[in-house]
């Protein structure tokens, strides 16, 4: 059995080899899809102890979710000018008709 290489055991042990989402943002070595995937992990990890914690069962370790987002949001491309006018118009006056 090969062990595996830095970036295999990044995707599937990130709790082990991050210690913040900011780490996973500044880590030259991971792709933007490799990072998405870290963060995902990262995230379904955050909602699992907060999860644990409103029941009574958490260790004291602290959520870090809302971290893990902001870090999720850096990393999605954001809109331009145009189509966040398209969007506040689609809301203001709702969607134009479809074709026919």
């Amino acid at each position: 059995m090969t062990e595996p290489t830095d970036i295999e055991d990044k995707l599937a042990r990130p709790s082990v080899n991050f210690n913040s989402p900011r780490q996973v943002l500044a880590d030259p070595a991971l792709s933007t899809a490799e990072k998405t995937e870290v963060l995902d992990t990262l995230e379904q990890d955050a909602r699992q102890l907060s999860e644990a914690a409103s029941e009574g069962m958490g260790g004291g370790e602290r959520s870090r979710l809302h971290e893990v987002l902001l870090a999720k949001e850096t990393l999605e491309p954001q809109p331009g000018p145009w189509a966040r006018l398209a969007a506040w118009l689609a809301r203001q006056f709702g969607a134009p008709p479809g074709p026919r």
